[in-house]
């Protein structure tokens, strides 16, 4: 029964995406990964399975709706599920139209695309990948669950919230049968340097100071990437439509302690010899930074019998391997 599934997984090029193909791949799953490879995706981050009969690739924009309709009626996926996104705070903040074009636009057009093809009886599920940072911040205490309100507070947050009601509204009114999953901070190989964990990898490796938001006592909480798209392989075999899921960790980590631990590891590797307090400097703090994201994942954990198997630390060392080309 699984080795005939189908899934189309937009945005399979990139950091989570890729791995989760990998992943798909490893269920004998056929695969068609949608793509338009931008500067944070790359072909490479596939190249070990691009002679595997069950893969098959297809660069296009999720904006551009004739061709993407083509490329899913011709493959006709049980699955759709949806990593394109624009994703980098402070990329929203300087350019937010680019986040409103893919992650709003973009998610409109899957819709109508699976909506379409539900009239012509081709039936597929949507599996929408989106953030904690929807139900914008928190204090030092307490948690997300998924009924708390949506308060979005950057323009990449604002377009994944309103993608989330997209597909909402599409799965109420149209019948799309859909899941909506809020997951926290992604860690792992591939990541494009831009994000935290490998800006402050390659800041210390090249002798750079890192910059720190404010007093770099933010929180986030962290799971590795391979954790996050363990569980969205559970939610593709036991799917259950029209449902949401927190998917958490519970590792809550200050910037700060996320510097430490890195620093630390690579001291202990002897791949840096320099003092804590020279490795960072403080900047000004980001436009309507939220302070603090934390997760209640118990019904997705209840539910699909899933829980992280992969320590913080352990992935900061297999995140470490992979930048410094261990891995």
């Amino acid at each position: 029964m699984e080795s005939k599934i189908k899934i189309c997984v937009t945005g399979g090029a990139g950091f989570i995406g890729s791995s989760f193909v990998l992943n798909a791949i490893k269920n004998h799953w056929e695969v068609l990964v949608v793509d338009k490879l931008t500067y944070a995706s790359s072909g490479n981050h596939l190249s070990q399975i691009e002679k595997n009969p069950l893969f098959k690739f297809a660069k296009e924009d999720i904006c551009n709706f004739e061709n993407l309709h083509c490329i899913v009626e011709n493959f006709k996926p049980n699955f759709i599920v949806n990593f394109a996104a624009e994703s980098h705070v402070d990329n929203s903040i300087e350019n937010p139209k680019a986040f409103l074009d893919t992650n709003i636009y973009g998610t409109y057009n899957i819709l109508e695309i699976i909506r379409k093809l539900k009239n012509e009886n081709i039936d597929i599920c949507l599996i929408h990948v989106s953030t904690d940072e929807v139900y914008g911040s928190l204090p030092a205490d307490g948690l997300f669950v998924e009924d708390s309100q949506y308060r979005p507070n950057s323009p990449y947050s604002a377009s994944k919230a309103a993608s989330d009601h997209l597909v909402r509204a599409w799965s109420k009114t149209y019948g799309i049968p859909s899941v909506v999953t809020n997951c926290c901070n992604n860690f792992g190989p591939r990541q494009h340097r831009e994000k935290l964990i490998p800006k402050i990898i390659y800041s210390l490796l090249n002798s750079q100071k890192v910059p720190v938001y404010s007093d770099g006592k933010n929180v986030r909480e962290w799971i590795f990437v391979d954790d996050h798209n363990a569980g969205l392989i559970k939610i593709i075999k036991n799917f259950k439509p029209l449902t949401r899921y927190n998917i958490g960790s519970g590792f809550e980590k200050t910037n700060m302690q996320v510097l430490k631990e890195i620093y630390t590891q690579l001291a202990e590797r002897k791949l840096i010899s320099i003092d804590f307090q020279s490795t960072y400097i403080n900047v000004q703090d980001r436009l309507g930074h939220d302070f603090r994201y934390a997760l209640d994942s118990t019904s997705f954990r209840t539910e699909m019998d899933w829980y992280p198997e992969t320590s913080f630390e352990k992935g900061i060392s297999i995140t470490i391997d992979y930048y410094t080309g261990s891995l």
